[in-house]
């Protein structure tokens, strides 16, 4: 018997790969082994053995597999309108099956399914709660550029409908809405070349107001714009820990450093054989937009895992640090903090002649599912594009397939996904093997399967790295279901006296092979609900005669003429009343640091209480408000709390009643917001929207 004693729940979305901690105990003795068999995004990945400790646990920390699973992709703002783009590659789901083994053999003794759960590329660990439909995934949510920039806004958004507006501060209207469908949960970015809107914008002086909305929840993202510099503008990329490249455009100087920094190798004769150089492109930029912020900009660039800079027509990874500049300003000479850029290669020297590195081809093949890939040694021959080599090396283990050479007696595997945690790249000499081959695990397919660095050598330089890339067919894709897509598996209705309701349901249902489709609606489990039509994508669902507080389930079938058929089922919560609330401020009661609001809440019954629930974001650093503010008198700073949650009680029976809320924004930064929710687990729904956010720093 296996216990399941710890994994992430079922559907759970992380944003932080130190939650993926399994954690098992099986009741049979040391005899046996757990093998884990994970699949990313339901195609195989990895199949790794597992120990068990004395008392039968096995602990596995599945964080070392974390950056196998994502490959984030670059490309830069094109041209042209606005437009969006789901990256998908960001975001994988998780599934893990686990078996219990007699050691020395693969028969399964027992085995179970863990939950499937979904993880987003982080690169630093964060706080992210999913509370709402969107999530800005930037650190910033306002931005300085000049007129004719781009601007690339990431973000996280769940499956449905959703708009783009782009407005100036003055909600002129700069280009026409943009709806677009989220084919899934996952991260998508919004690319905006300013340059290309409908409508012509100043170039300084006026602001980009982008609302991106889904539902209730909303981002605002800001671009104000300024004059362009009369310093050359370098355009820059950087990814930030979510794993979207964002733009930027510095200023500064340019020049190249060529460092001859001589490393002698002495041949058993006491003779050199080589001197290697350091040759280095230094960028040095010290002012820029993509912040309103220059410093907080050049930390984000600096932090980044990856920088790209335009070289030579060329987007180039080039290493960034920053550095202290000793600048005259007004005539006084001050230190000033800079970026440098910096793009290394190694080559040769011999006889007082500098030998770049040689720039080899990629290789690309394409194979059948289940099949076997061999390489001969006339295309690496091909790819050395004139490179005289003598050896081969792979420097990347593959978690979806075995690799290694033929040799005139044998076949030797330099990688295997089940052993590759200590991986070295190692070389194979053209002398001693006939062919590269590649074994793709079963059932492997993928395009690409795998994109692999490879070099070329000949025992004194090796090559700059170039891509071995591999795609496998699926021979057997088939005809596919027909998908069902509804912004919400979950809704609300208030029933009347006599327990009749009615409620529209709409779905977007298409056939990815393009065949007709047949959609049924139906209820479960005997529920009092009609539909009409019952044959449509959007119907309109009757409740007679139900129940207060119940959750009926209706259900959606889509079936093709191929006999594929795909169910979506949606929950119906029956309530008597729905609580509502709105926040207003009041000027009479406001001075100086120091705004009250009045939150007025409604349809609350008698006797029942509620939960105000205050939180200050994390850029308070001191005491920001309090609740049920009545006098000036309890303006002191003991009376102010960063959160703050308080039961307030319907006494009278009135259909409203407020609470008051004083908030001292002295303390805080010009984007610090107070949160304001309602809350009560046991009286049942209360609004949908149920997040009020204050901002007096904020027209």
């Amino acid at each position: 018997m296996i216990d399941l004693l710890q994994a992430p729940l079922q559907d759970s979305l992380l944003w932080d790969a130190n939650n993926s901690l399994i954690k098992l105990k099986s009741y049979r003795n040391n005899t046996h082994y757990f093998r884990a068999v994970i699949s990313i995004n339901d195609l195989p990945f990895i199949t790794q053995n597992w120990s068990k400790d004395a008392a039968g646990v096995a602990v596995q920390d599945l964080q070392k597999l974390y950056y196998n699973y994502f490959n984030p992709s670059f490309s830069p703002i094109s041209s042209g309108a606005p437009s969006i783009t789901h990256l998908d590659y960001l975001k994988k789901k998780v599934s893990i099956e686990i078996q219990e083994c007699l050691i020395g053999t693969t028969t399964v003794e027992e085995s179970i399914t863990l939950p499937d759960y979904h993880i987003c590329f982080t690169e630093r660990s964060n706080d992210i709660e999913m509370q709402d439909n969107l999530i800005l995934l930037s650190d910033v949510n306002e931005i300085k550029v000049f007129g004719a920039s781009k601007i690339r806004i990431p973000f996280y958004c769940v499956q449905g409908d959703f708009t783009v507006e782009i407005a100036n501060s003055q909600d002129d209207v700069l280009n026409s809405t943009i709806n677009h469908t989220a084919i899934e949960n996952g991260i998508y970015q919004l690319d905006i070349d300013l340059n290309n809107l409908n409508t012509q914008i100043p170039s300084s002086g006026d602001e980009v107001v982008v609302t991106i909305s889904q539902g209730t929840s909303r981002i605002t993202y800001t671009a104000i714009l300024t004059n362009r510099s009369l310093y050359s503008t370098k355009t820059i990329y950087y990814r930030n820990s979510y794993g979207v490249y964002q733009i930027a455009y510095l200023f500064g100087q340019q020049k190249i450093e060529n460092q001859l920094e001589k490393d002698t190798y002495i041949n058993n004769n006491q003779s050199p054989i080589t001197h290697y150089v350091d040759d280095m492109e230094i960028t040095e930029l010290s002012s820029g937009h993509g912040h309103l912020s220059l410093s907080k900009l050049m930390l984000d660039i600096s932090r980044s895992l990856d920088v790209k800079l335009l070289i030579d027509n060329n987007w180039t990874t080039v290493h960034c640090s920053t550095d202290k500049t000793l600048t005259q300003v007004e005539r006084q000479y001050v230190y000033q903090e800079v970026l440098t850029f910096e793009r290394n290669s190694f080559g040769q020297f011999e006889t007082g002649q500098y030998i770049p590195i040689p720039d080899i081809l990629d290789l690309n093949y394409t194979i059948d599912e289940n099949n076997i890939l061999i390489i001969p040694l006339s295309d690496f021959t091909t790819a050395a594009n004139g490179f005289v080599y003598d050896r081969i090396r792979i420097n990347q283990p593959s978690v979806n397939a075995r690799y290694g050479y033929n040799n005139s007696t044998s076949t030797v595997f330099t990688n295997d996904p089940l052993f590759n945690n200590n991986f070295i790249p190692e070389a194979y000499l053209v002398s001693e093997i006939n062919e590269v081959i590649y074994f793709p695990q079963p059932n492997a397919v993928g395009s690409p399967l795998d994109s692999l660095l490879f070099q070329l050598g000949n025992g004194t330089i090796w090559s700059n790295p170039a891509s071995l890339t591999v795609v496998v067919n699926d021979l057997n894709p088939g005809n596919q279901a027909p998908i069902i897509q509804i912004s919400r598996t979950s809704r609300q209705v208030v029933l009347n006296q006599n327990g009749d309701a009615t409620l529209d349901l709409n779905t977007v249902i298409t056939d990815p092979d393009g065949d007709p489709v047949t959609i049924l609606w139906e209820a479960l489990n005997n529920a009092p609900i009609t539909f009409s039509p019952n044959n449509a994508a959007s119907t309109q669902v009757t409740l007679t005669g139900a129940a207060i507080d119940t959750t009926y389930q209706v259900k959606v079938t889509a079936t093709d003429n191929n006999s594929n058929v795909s169910t979506l089922i949606v929950d119906i919560r029956t309530l008597n009343f729905i609580i509502y609330s709105r926040l207003e401020t009041n000027i009479a009661e406001s001075s100086g640091s120091v705004t009250v609001y009045d939150l007025i809440i409604g349809n609350l019954p008698q006797g029942e209480s509620i939960e105000v629930v205050s939180e200050a974001a994390t850029t308070f650093n001191t005491q920001a408000f309090r609740i049920d503010y009545l006098t000036a008198k309890e303006r002191t700073a003991s009376s102010y709390q960063r959160l703050v949650r308080t039961t307030h009680t319907n006494t009278t029976g009135a259909q409203e009643f407020t609470v008051k809320i004083a908030f001292d924004n002295i303390s805080s930064s010009n984007d610090a917001k107070l949160f304001v929710r309602l809350d009560n687990p046991s009286i049942g729904f209360i609004e949908e929207f149920n997040e009020k956010e204050i901002n007096p720093a904020k027209p």
